[in-house]
């Protein structure tokens, strides 16, 4: 059967998808009716029948996989909305405003189940990497008409936000953290560019290649949207491709070009060090896992083959993460690929 990586990823993809719009019940009984039609087709294993077996059984374990992954998990951490709790975990993102207020992203444990939360108020010195202990109102996130904060956050596994009710307690990380460290350089790149390029020149220079919008004035943000070149002030896959592609040219003129897995080495560090760079993103993440599985061919002898490689990037970054199927990001990313 041909194409059978791609067939199987965009099965999955496809059983994720059909799987949100139900219930759980639903979605388990449409699970066992795909499985009942496997057996049915397993008496004949040649021709198409391999390939409709194959993609009934992908479909229908995706289904059953988000089923478990919301009983298991979503169900768990929106059961304490309105809950006021303490929560001990992990700063893995942090966005500074104005008047010593900042946005954090913390990778908690809520209720058994492992999650992140977002949390606005006092910049309390935290960092990237920091431990952090602080009392807190939870509730759960909606859309609204302003912002669809619900349909945004719950493809990145954040279901809940934070109101603080309690000074935080930070700990420093005191071991040498290779994430910090480019996490530091970035900040201090974006330091850099404010201080020689001030005014809307340095702000849409951060914007378009730090994907800092923080200081961009209303009026201008409303000018780059009817101009339409709002996807260059957002680090995505665009820039990344970019990156690798110079950095494959110039490998390309050296003697690495012959040696295929010295130059796929080379190439797959400078995409996991521009992951980390822009503090492992979503968005860049996605389209460096969509590139490593695309250079990766050439070292294994394989023909490149655009179906198989986004099947096989779709399947590697919706299995730890369900619900990232009704990303907005991965979805035009795939159907741009293509």
């Amino acid at each position: 059967m041909r194409h059978k990586l791609g067939l199987i990823g965009f099965s999955y993809l496809a059983g994720l998808i059909c799987a949100e719009f139900f219930g759980t019940a639903t979605t388990g009984v449409f699970a066992i009716a795909a499985l009942l039609m496997i057996s049915a087709l397993a008496v004949t294993r040649r021709g198409k029948s391999a390939a409709v077996s194959v993609t009934l059984f992908t479909f229908s374990a995706a289904m059953i996989i988000h089923g478990i992954y919301t009983i298991t998990v979503y169900i768990p951490v929106t059961e304490y909305d309105g809950k006021t709790v303490e929560i001990n975990g992990t700063i893995t993102d942090v966005v500074y405003y104005d008047h010593d207020t900042a946005a954090f992203t913390i990778k908690t444990n809520i209720n058994g189940a492992e999650t992140s939360i977002n949390m606005f108020g006092e910049d309390n010195g935290g960092e990237t990497g920091d431990n952090i202990k602080i009392t807190v109102k939870l509730s759960i996130l909606k859309d609204n008409q302003s912002f669809s904060e619900k349909s945004y956050y719950k493809p990145k596994n954040i279901f809940l936000s934070a109101s603080p009710k309690s000074k935080a307690e930070i700990t420093s990380r005191k071991n040498l953290s290779l994430k910090k460290l480019v996490s530091d350089y970035s900040d201090y790149i974006g330091e850099r560019i404010s201080l020689l390029l001030r005014g809307e020149e340095g702000d849409i220079l951060k914007a378009m290649f730090m994907g800092d919008k923080t200081g961009l004035s209303d009026s201008l943000s409303e000018n780059i949207k009817r101009a339409g070149i709002s996807h260059f002030t957002a680090v995505s896959g665009l820039h990344l491709t970019l990156i690798s592609h110079i950095v494959l040219l110039i490998v390309s003129l050296t003697p690495l070009r012959h040696h295929r897995y010295l130059k796929f080495s080379v190439l797959t560090s400078i995409i996991l060090l521009f992951m980390l760079f822009f503090k492992l993103s979503h968005s860049v993440v996605r389209a460096g896992i969509m590139l490593i599985i695309f250079y990766g061919c050439e070292p294994f002898m394989r023909k490149s083959n655009v179906f198989n490689s986004v099947g096989a990037a779709v399947l590697i970054i919706t299995l730890p993460d369900p619900y990232a199927c009704f990303d907005a990001g991965l979805l035009l990313s795939v159907a741009g690929t293509l």
